[in-house]
C-alpha cells in the first residue's frame, strides 16, 4: 500500500504501513498551545505535524524584510491544561499576556544547533540574551551535550541560571529550557530539520542582590513560559519565539500591551544579536 505524501497534517509513515494523520491546528492562537502541550510527545510526528503548521503559517504571513510590528502577534494564555507537566508557580496561568515574533536568520541550522548546546560556552551564555548580565547553562543528565548536534541524541534538558537588567534592578531567574530536534516535511513534500525549545519557571525570579524588601517594590518576572523554534531553510533558518509571562514592575502587575511590546522587541534583539555572533564564532 503506497502512503500519500505527507501534507502539512504530518501523514505519519511508519514500518507497519500507512497510519490516519496526526491533527494540529493551523490557526497560530490554537498552534502555540499545542507546540508547548506536545513538546514532549512520544512519538516525534505529534510535534513534527505542529511544526509543519508553524512553517506553512509564518510563510503565509510573515515578511522578513517588514517591520517588527507586522512580525509580531498577541497569544492569549495557555490553560493548566496545556502546563499541566511542567512544574511551575502556584498562580494563575490567565495571568500572562502571550506575544510571538518570527524572524530569519542567515545562518544555518547547524550554527543554531551549535550555539546552544556548545559546553565551551555554556559557563556565560549572556552574549545571546542582550538583556542578561550573567548566564550560565548547565545539562543535567547529558554528559556529552555535543550528541545534540551530532545527531545522536534528540532532546537536550538544559537548566540555566540567569541574572537580568530589569528598570530597576537586577533580577535572579531560574529557568529550565529542553531543546528536540527532528525532521518535519513542508507542504511542498520537502523533509526539513527543526529544533524546538520549551521553557518555563519553577518559581518566580527574586533580586539577584537577594533583598526580599527589593522583592516587594522592585521588578520580577512571576510566571514566563515559552516556545522557541528554529526551522532549517537551505542556508538560512527561520526563527520563532513565542513567550507568555507575568511580570511585576515596582510592585504592580505589568499590564499585558507593556508586556507584548516589551517582550517582542527583546525577542527582536535576540534574533539580531545571535546572527552576529554565529558570524563571528562560525564563519
Amino acid at each position: 500500500m503506497n502512503c500519500a505524501r505527507w501534507m502539512v497534517a504530518a501523514v505519519l509513515v511508519t514500518t507497519m504501513g500507512c497510519v490516519p494523520p496526526v491533527e494540529a491546528p493551523a490557526d497560530i492562537e490554537e498552534l502555540g498551545p499545542f507546540l508547548y502541550r506536545e513538546w514532549d510527545a512520544e512519538q516525534e510526528e505529534v510535534l513534527a505535524a505542529g511544526v509543519s503548521q508553524l512553517w506553512r503559517f509564518i510563510h503565509d504571513h510573515a515578511d522578513f524584510e517588514a517591520p517588527l510590528k507586522d512580525r509580531r502577534w498577541s497569544h492569549e494564555a495557555p490553560t493548566a491544561e496545556d502546563l499541566v507537566d511542567v512544574a511551575r508557580p502556584d498562580r494563575d496561568p490567565a495571568a500572562v499576556a502571550g506575544v510571538s515574533v518570527a524572524g530569519l536568520s542567515i545562518w544555518p541550522i547547524d550554527d543554531h544547533l551549535r550555539a546552544q548546546s556548545d559546553p565551551d560556552r555554556a559557563d556565560d551564555m549572556s552574549a545571546l540574551e542582550p538583556s542578561a548580565t550573567s548566564y550560565l547553562r548547565e545539562f543535567p543528565d547529558t554528559p556529552d551535550p555535543d550528541c545534540f548536534v551530532q545527531d545522536t541524541c534528540a532532546r537536550l534538558p538544559t537548566f540555566n541560571t540567569i541574572v537580568r537588567n530589569q528598570v530597576v534592578a537586577k533580577t535572579l531567574i531560574h529557568l529550565n529550557k529542553d531543546f528536540r530536534r527532528l525532521t518535519f516535511v513542508d507542504d511542498e513534500g520537502v523533509e526539513r530539520r527543526a529544533m524546538v525549545a520549551r521553557s518555563w519557571q519553577e518559581a518566580p525570579s527574586v533580586p539577584a542582590s537577594g533583598d526580599k524588601e527589593a522583592d516587594e517594590a522592585g521588578t520580577s518576572v512571576l510566571q514566563s513560559y515559552s516556545i522557541d523554534v528554529w526551522l532549517e531553510d537551505g542556508a538560512q533558518t527561520v526563527r520563532f519565539q513565542l513567550t507568555w509571562t507575568e511580570t511585576k514592575l515596582l510592585g504592580d502587575i505589568v499590564g499585558p500591551d507593556l508586556v507584548r511590546a516589551t517582550v517582542a522587541g527583546g525577542i527582536q534583539d535576540i534574533y539580531e544579536t545571535t546572527d552576529e555572533l554565529l558570524g563571528e564564532w562560525y564563519h
